[in-house]
């Protein structure tokens, strides 16, 4: 059988949520102890047809996740008694959502007491080992921050931060450079590059902390990390270099842990055509400026959940970003790969996003590369792994930024992974899970950087 004809494989099954899913579900939300509270919406698993998604998507229903089997949508309070919502068979999902940071405590990972492994610093990280406690908790952009400065402090012949650009209520958007100190070999070409981007969306907070995982396996000594060596990966740097951006949308990040948990834009400040402000937030996943469609829906106005602004790169964090890709990183061919972090879902998906009518004219290397990388992935804790086009995984919609990365910037192995899971947390994962995930996430690149420095044509 040919790559294309396994453009969507699953490694192992996925079945929709049961009652005993659900059931499961609630026993796991207990036993991690984070509940908090819930939301007043409702959180329904509908069996996928074509039509419904298209209608969901019409009526601005939040959609978490389509797959070929089932639709996760969030339907919000004032939608709960919509006919066209109600007259069709779903599977009613609990939420609920964990401890939420308040203003006052953006600091409290640095207070607890110490592991062993922390500094009394409250500005520095001991990060020799890639089993620091670190990983087991969700931080706050002040820490993230504190985190790539501990890792540059810790690590300074081969880590350097960047800065990228400004979000729209003036944080920095901060990345990290991990390149190996030794020179080239005489007779041997110059290393490429590798991008890696955390959430774009606010509430996917898993992508943010894989980042900062995957920075610090490729940062770290390989011999000093005992059980945990096999996780690290400093040799990649022997063919590669990595910019890595934890937190391209830090406003929304914020927003999330200060006041809504399940915010999905940034927090740019939007008008009508008439020039009036009137809500808050851009999609920067559908504002990138490869097929980007304008709103025509006269109902999708600024105050949308999927609004992609009313121009290419009018986020200020997506332009930030675009000027850095093209700009900042070595030119066109320099960067060979580029991946997008992202919840949730569990699949690896390569361009396109706006269209499944055509295939990208590298499709069969792009599937090829993704099927292996599933694979090693799922190979670390047994999960499922599916892979394919990334209008064919999720759904198809316009202005994607790996569309972008492929098609306008050059970079021939360009993909957005879903991590964990496939819907029994869906964007409130625990944090027991965060390691795990990272762990997943660095087979994946570990097979994905291999696999390209082996294709001769990309490495000339």
């Amino acid at each position: 059988m040919g790559v294309l004809a396994c453009a969507v494989e699953t490694i192992a099954g996925q079945l929709p949520l049961r009652q005993n899913d659900v059931e499961r579900h609630m026993d796991a939300l207990h036993d991690h102890s984070i509940v908090s509270g819930s939301i007043e919406g409702e959180f329904r698993r509908y069996p996928f047809t074509r039509t419904l998604l298209e209608t969901l998507q019409h009526q601005d229903v939040d959609i978490w996740r389509s797959s070929s089997e089932h639709i996760d949508a969030y339907i919000k309070p004032e939608n709960l008694d919509d006919l066209s919502l109600l007259n069709m068979n779903y599977t009613v999902v609990p939420i609920v959502i964990p401890k939420m940071s308040l203003p006052g405590d953006e600091d409290a990972s640095l207070k607890r007491p110490c592991s062993g492994r922390h500094t009394g610093k409250k500005s520095q990280f001991n990060l020799t080992y890639i089993s620091d406690d670190f990983h087991s908790q969700y931080h706050s952009a002040a820490n993230i921050t504190r985190f790539m400065r501990s890792l540059v402090h810790t690590f300074p012949n081969h880590t350097s931060l960047f800065h990228v650009g400004h979000s729209s209520e003036g944080r920095r958007i901060v990345g990290i450079k991990i390149v190996s100190p030794e020179p080239v070999p005489v007779g041997k070409k110059g290393r490429k590059a590798m991008v890696i981007l955390g959430a774009q969306h606010a509430r996917e907070w898993i992508a943010t902390s894989t980042a900062l995982y995957l920075a610090h396996v490729l940062a770290v000594d390989p011999a000093e990390q005992g059980d945990h060596k096999r996780h690290a990966l400093r040799r990649l740097l022997d063919h590669f270099e990595f910019h890595i951006i934890p937190l391209p949308n830090p406003d929304g990040y914020e927003y999330t842990r200060k006041h809504d948990r399940l915010w999905y834009k940034n927090r740019q400040t939007v008008s009508d055509e008439d020039g009036q402000t009137v809500c808050k937030g851009i999609d920067m996943n559908r504002n990138w400026g490869y097929e980007w469609l304008p709103a025509n829906d006269p109902a999708s106005g600024p105050c949308r959940h999927w609004f992609p602004g009313s121009r290419p790169f009018e986020s200020h964090e997506v332009n930030a970003l675009a000027s850095y890709l093209t700009h900042q990183t070595g030119g066109k061919g320099h960067v060979v790969s580029f991946l997008d972090l992202r919840s949730y879902g569990q699949t690896l998906s390569a361009p396109f996003s706006y269209s499944c009518d055509l295939y990208p004219a590298d499709a069969e290397d792009q599937i090829e590369a993704a099927l292996g990388a599933a694979q090693a992935s799922s190979r670390v804790h047994g999960i499922s792994v599916s892979t394919g086009r990334l209008c064919e995984t999720l759904y198809s919609a316009p202005g994607n930024i790996i569309d972008w990365a492929y098609a306008v910037a050059g970079i021939k192995y360009s993909y957005a992974a879903h991590l964990r899971d496939t819907g029994i947390y869906g964007f409130l994962l625990p944090q027991e899970m965060i390691r795990p995930t990272g762990e997943e996430a660095a087979a994946l690149v570990d097979y994905l950087a291999t696999f390209i420095s082996r294709d001769p044509k990309t490495m000339r």
